[in-house]
């Protein structure tokens, strides 16, 4: 696809200091102070007074806007660094400058942190006919005889905008590429802008005629970011996405994207306790004037409340038993369950086999903040009657799950 790109971010720049400037003025001293700029935009330091090796220890930033790297020349984005001498009265002599290219800069910023600075630009006529002429900058020689050089870091990290069109596809190719991958997670996952505009597609308005397809992609990056390289998960609560995304758990929307955000709701919370207790006690709690309501669960636990009362809730709607038929209507709704089910259980550290994990302690928080109404209602699942009409929602690995559940969260109540 031929997305539109966009890459912005910061440019750090580590001013660190000037060696063997020459002597400027009268007394053989120097003024020196530093201009850095980008395209059009330009930041200074501060002047140091009477010095021809000034320190000046300080960071200068720099935004940085531009197309992506295939679209530029070589000659393109260059960081240049003028060195001035200031005068008190007229112009500020230019001492000379560091022109970094765009192919240095780029990626982390070049290896280098020493710099030689360099004069104008000279011509150098050709010696033989038809040869074009030369255009070089010479180092300036400094006051003690050596060449003057510039110390700094570079340092930046690009920011990656996707034009709208193209969110979802690049959601679906991150979601892909992540899946068992550390490595491609873990350089996503640094990507300024990744997990943040991930999360922000999580935020946008869900049509119902496209059954949240967009979030759907959003949510699978998620939740395989998280699988890939656990310390993702942590990053991904600071940014907002568990509430995010238990917003979307809700019998009010579609099937396929409830599914989708339990599923990955079951790898953000994995094997954490921190992350448990967080969706525990500070996602989506309730109104304390509902305590008594059916949002009494969300009031009680949190997001585990939520996930909790949407497996109770949960029911094909009207147009959907009208579009699709009752039998795949009913489907869609088995799996959706089934995911937040799954969820339930990653959140009460339930291992496949059915043991409890190591968080014995944060399942008891669960155990107890669940109390008797959210284990009844894993109980009520586990034990439905695969031919009674609520059968249709529990698929045989909800069951299965909702038994591993009940029966953990049983016991840790009855321990706490």
């Amino acid at each position: 696809t031929m997305a539109i790109v966009l890459v912005y971010g910061t440019l750090e720049i580590e001013l660190d200091s000037a060696s063997d400037l020459p002597r400027m003025d009268y007394f053989g001293l120097c003024d020196p102070y530093v201009v850095v700029q980008l395209d059009d935009f330009q930041t200074k330091s501060e002047t140091l007074y009477k010095i021809l090796d000034p320190k000046w220890n300080t960071s200068l930033s720099v935004p940085v806007f531009r197309h992506p790297p295939e679209t530029l020349k070589e000659s393109d984005n260059p960081i240049t660094c003028f060195v001035y001498d200031w005068d008190k009265v007229g112009d500020h002599d230019l001492i000379g400058l560091v022109e970094v290219p765009f192919q240095k800069w780029n990626f982390g910023g070049p290896q280098d942190d020493v710099f030689l600075i360099r004069g104008p630009i000279e011509r150098i006529q050709a010696l033989r006919a038809g040869e074009p002429d030369q255009y070089i900058r010479r180092p300036i020689v400094g006051h003690s005889g050596k060449e003057s050089k510039l110390h700094m870091r570079i340092k930046y990290k690009p920011r990656v905008v996707v034009d709208h069109e193209c969110q979802e596809e690049i959601a679906w190719s991150v979601a892909f590429a992540c899946i068992n991958h550390q490595s491609n997670a873990e350089c996503f996952g640094a990507t300024l802008g990744g997990i943040s505009g991930l999360i922000a597609m999580l935020k946008k308005p869900v049509h119902e005629e496209s059954l949240g397809v967009f979030q759907q992609a959003a949510a699978f990056a998620l939740g395989n970011l998280a699988a890939s390289h656990r310390p993702l998960q942590e990053t991904i609560k600071d940014y907002g996405g568990l509430e995010a995304m238990l917003h979307l758990v809700s019998a009010k929307y579609p099937c396929q994207l409830v599914r989708a955000v339990c599923l990955s709701l079951a790898s953000i919370v994995a094997d954490n306790p921190a992350m448990v207790k967080y969706m525990l006690f500070n996602c989506g709690k309730g109104d304390k004037s509902k305590k008594n309501t059916k949002e009494d669960l969300t009031f009680r636990c949190g997001g585990i409340g939520t996930l909790l009362t949407t497996i109770r809730d949960i029911k094909p709607d009207a147009a959907l038993m009208q579009k699709k038929g009752g039998d795949e209507a009913w489907a869609e709704v088995g799996e959706a369950c089934e995911a937040a089910v799954q969820a339930v259980s990653a959140a009460s550290f339930i291992a496949p086999g059915g043991f409890l994990s190591a968080g014995q302690r944060t399942v008891e928080q669960v155990a107890v903040s669940v109390g008797r109404i959210g284990i009844a209602i894993l109980r009520d699942l586990a034990h439905t009657d695969p031919l009674c009409g609520h059968a249709k929602k529990c698929t045989p690995q909800a069951r299965r799950y909702a038994r591993l559940c009940y029966e953990g969260l049983e016991a840790a109540f009855g321990m706490a």
